[in-house]
């Protein structure tokens, strides 16, 4: 009589388990990046309200941007808090100007903001600070003074207002590589090798060469355009001209 087999042989399991790891393998990195891909139009929908909310704010305001306000704090309680060496309470952001046009905090946080917080909470946007919020790329005088004016801006839509924030805290000044939080973004003449735009979806990885002082991003970062709109760019597709009032 023909004997029947109910079990399989240990050739046939261990077939079965390198199936199941090759698979592994290839669909892990797959859900990674689909789960990041989610987070980054969750991070674009918080730039929109942003955008939105700005908006908001220059019909109500003679068209003008919204100053570069960040801070509640002076002398050296805002140093500690600029530096990193306190952040028991941070800023009060329900003190900010936009506070009023959103009501809340969460848009103002990226899901995929993983830097260490310099202001109490983190938060992972920057403001274009430097041209829209003042005009001290102009006149690099201190305190940041004089926003822009819708009528100040050629091509709102070629303009940035917000976008992903963050600045790799470099070794070549004592820093562990870490990113850290930054309330502004710079154009990239003024990054100095390092952005200050942090272009963390879908990589967040980083390439820091301390032999030409140099901080190279592989992801994306979202930007909020004076018009409203959103898009993601890479770093080597981020201009001066994106920044400036003209």
């Amino acid at each position: 009589m023909r004997t029947i087999r109910n079990a399989f042989t240990l050739i046939e399991l261990l077939v079965v388990i390198a199936i199941i790891a090759i698979l592994a393998a290839i669909l892990f990195p797959v859900f990674a990046q689909a789960r990041e891909k989610a987070r980054q139009t969750s991070c674009s929908s918080n730039l929109k309200q942003l955008g939105l909310a700005t908006l908001m704010y220059v019909q109500d305001y003679d068209e003008t941007y919204p100053l570069y306000q960040y801070a509640d704090c002076q002398g050296w309680t805002c140093y500690q808090y600029w530096f990193g060496l306190r952040t028991d309470t941070g800023w009060d952001k329900t003190r900010g100007l936009l506070y009023p046009y959103m009501r809340n905090h969460q848009i103002q946080k990226c899901p995929s903001f993983s830097a260490v917080p310099r202001f109490g909470d983190g938060n992972g946007y920057g403001y274009n600070w430097g041209y829209l919020g003042s005009d001290y790329y102009l006149t690099f005088s201190w305190p940041p003074m004089n926003p822009a004016s819708e009528a100040a801006l050629s091509a709102p839509a070629d303009k940035v207002m917000f976008a992903d924030a963050g600045f790799v805290n470099v070794p070549w000044y004592g820093g562990g590589g870490e990113i850290v939080e930054t309330p502004g973004i710079d154009p990239p003449s003024q990054w100095w090798g390092n952005p200050t735009v942090d272009f963390r979806h879908l990589d967040n990885g980083k390439i820091v060469d301390a032999s030409t002082f140099t901080v190279t991003h592989k992801g994306l970062a979202n930007f909020a355009y004076a018009d409203g709109h959103v898009k993601a760019l890479r770093q080597g597709a981020v201009t001066d001209a994106m920044f400036t009032r003209n």
